[in-house]
C-alpha cells in the first residue's frame, strides 16, 4: 500500500472517529432576535453553517479567508429566505446590512466579528442583520420562521426568538418565544403604554 493511499485512509478513519463530537457542536444554535424601532425593523440571526444547510470543505486548519467569503454569501442567501415578519398586517421587506462570521467578546457578554483567519470549523457562527425602513412605530408584529420547510435548512427542535422594541423616552421592553416545526409562527402586539 502507497504512502498517499496510507495517509488517505488514516483521514478517513480520523473523519469516522471525530464525527460524533464536532457533530454535536455543528448542530448547535440557531438564534432569532427582531428589534423594533420607531422607524426600522431589524431581524438578526447567529447560526451555525450546518443548520443552513451549507456545506463546508475546510481543512482540518479550519475555514479559510476564501471559504470565508463563498460561505459567508450563501448564508445571506439562506437567511434572507429564513422568515417572514408582518408588521401591522403589512409583509415587510428586509435589505441585508451585514452578513459575517462572528464569535463572542473577551467577557463573553456579546457577540463580535470573527476576525481569525482561520476559523475551526466546531465554532464557525454567522451573523445576518437585515434591515426594513418604517415611517412609524408599528403595533402589531407577526414573526413567521420558514427554517421548519423543506429541506433548505436543517433546523434544531426548537429555536429562541427575542423580540425588543427600542422606543423613547420610555426606554426599551422584551419578549421571548420558542418557535417549533410545530408552531412556526408567534404573534406580539405592542404594550399600550409605548
Amino acid at each position: 500500500m502507497s504512502l498517499s493511499v496510507r495517509a488517505q485512509l488514516a483521514v478517513v478513519l480520523l473523519l469516522l472517529f471525530c464525527t460524533g463530537p464536532a457533530a454535536a457542536h455543528l448542530e448547535q444554535t440557531f438564534a432569532c432576535f427582531v428589534y423594533i424601532e420607531p422607524y426600522e425593523v431589524r431581524v438578526e440571526f447567529v447560526s451555525t453553517p450546518t443548520s443552513l444547510r451549507i456545506p463546508l470543505t475546510y481543512g482540518f486548519d479550519g475555514i479559510d479567508p476564501a471559504e470565508q467569503q463563498a460561505l459567508v454569501q450563501e448564508a445571506g442567501v439562506k437567511m434572507t429566505g429564513a422568515f417572514e415578519v408582518h408588521a401591522d398586517g403589512e409583509l415587510l421587506t428586509f435589505e441585508p446590512q451585514h452578513v459575517g462570521f462572528v464569535t463572542s467578546d473577551e467577557a463573553d457578554t456579546t457577540v463580535v466579528p470573527d476576525q481569525r483567519e482561520l476559523i475551526p470549523f466546531y465554532e464557525a457562527r454567522v451573523s445576518g442583520i437585515f434591515v426594513c425602513k418604517r415611517k412609524d412605530l408599528p403595533r402589531n408584529i407577526d414573526v413567521r420562521l420558514l427554517i421548519f420547510e423543506g429541506k433548505r435548512y436543517r433546523p434544531p427542535s426548537l429555536i429562541p426568538v427575542q423580540i425588543e422594541v427600542l422606543t423613547w423616552p420610555a426606554g426599551r421592553s422584551s419578549a421571548r418565544f420558542e418557535f417549533t416545526r410545530e408552531s412556526p409562527q408567534q404573534s406580539w402586539a405592542l404594550p399600550a403604554t409605548a
